[in-house]
Parts: structure tokens; sequence; C-alpha cells
């Protein structure tokens, strides 16, 4: 009779990510891996971390405080998806009045609900708020600048939201033609900040 021995060998586990299912921990949720807003044409691109098989637009909103935008009241939205790097974009385009709702929020995030979209294997996306990379590529101009002599205040006027720190030894008030001297905004006390306006 012959003896029989047993030999027990370490089973180890790794990680592997394979479309949305990571072998250790199971499914994965899909998760927007980028957004991003360009201020010259109102564009929103939101990227995904793998293609989506389901989009509730009803579920998928830009926030700032109590200000927002639903992504299901954007007319002009497009889905696609990049075979070669296996993720999902949703372009929309906002019109004229979303685009000046956009551009006055304060540090706009983008908030998706629960099951918002799903993932190529059915998993729903997460509820979650995420940063929102802005492109402006156009600089602001100077659209007014008044004088009222009752309270000696000068209100400035940009055609477009400002952000701070302004660097106000860079603004001048002068007379007509001339290039130096004047008054500089930094001599002048207290600085107000209110949108596109100081």
């Amino acid at each position: 009779m012959l003896n029989r021995a047993w030999i027990l060998l370490p089973v180890l586990t790794a990680s592997v990510l394979i479309a949305g299912y990571d072998a250790a921990y199971g499914l994965l949720p899909p998760a927007p891996s980028s957004t991003t807003y360009t201020t010259h044409d109102g564009m929103l691109v939101i990227e995904f971390s793998e293609p989506v098989t389901m989009i509730d637009y009803s579920k998928i909103h830009i926030r700032s405080g109590d200000t927002g935008i639903t992504l299901a009241d954007v007319s002009d939205k497009m889905h696609d998806t990049n075979t070669d790097t296996n993720t999902d974009t949703i372009t929309v385009t906002f019109d004229s009045n979303q685009t000046a709702t956009f551009e006055t929020m304060i540090l706009p995030r983008l908030a998706v609900d629960h099951a918002a979209v799903l993932g190529q294997i059915d998993t729903p996306i997460l509820e979650g708020r995420h940063i929102i990379t802005i492109h402006d590529t156009t600089p602001p101009k100077l659209a007014s600048a008044v004088y009222n002599a009752t309270d000696s205040q000068v209100r400035i006027t940009f055609d477009e939201r400002i952000i701070k720190p302004v660097d106000h030894t860079k603004l001048h008030l002068r007379e007509s033609g001339s290039s130096t001297g004047g008054i500089t905004l930094t001599s002048t006390g207290t600085v107000y900040y209110h949108g596109d306006t100081l």
C-alpha cells in the first residue's frame, strides 16, 4: 500500500481590475474621472472611468450653494464612447441663461445622485460631488467705471465675474489721455467685491 502525503501551498490573492471588476474587492462603480468647463463656448465635458450603459440626466447636476443646473434641462447634450481608452464622455453646451447662471456660481461642483449612470456591468454610480476644472481662455474686459460724488465711491464693472486676489496696484484713476499719476486703488480705502464689480 502506497503512503500518500499532502502538501498545502498558500494561495496568493491579487487585486485584478478588469472592466469594472476588482478580483479582491468585487464590483466597482463607475465614477467621473474628470469634469471640465470652457468659458468661451459654455461647454461642459464629463468623462467617466468606464463605458456607461444608462444615463439619467435628471440625476446629474451642477451646484453651488442653493444655485443649480440639472442636465435634464440642458437641450444640447451628447454621449460618446471612446473605445481606445474604454471611457465614456457626456458633453453638454449651456444656453445663454444657463451659461450666465454657471458663471455666477462660486466653486461649482458636479453633483451626481445614486444610480445616475450605470456601469457596463450595471453597477450604479455612487452619490457624490466632484471638482469642475474651468478653462477660461478669454481675459476679462473693463465694461464701465462710474464715480458717485455723494459717497465718493467708484464702481468698476468687468464683463465677467472676477475672483480674488485682485492686484490693486495695477488699477489707477487718471485723467483722460494720461498714462501716469492719478490715484491707485490701494490708497483709496475699503474695496468691496461683488461678482463682476469692484
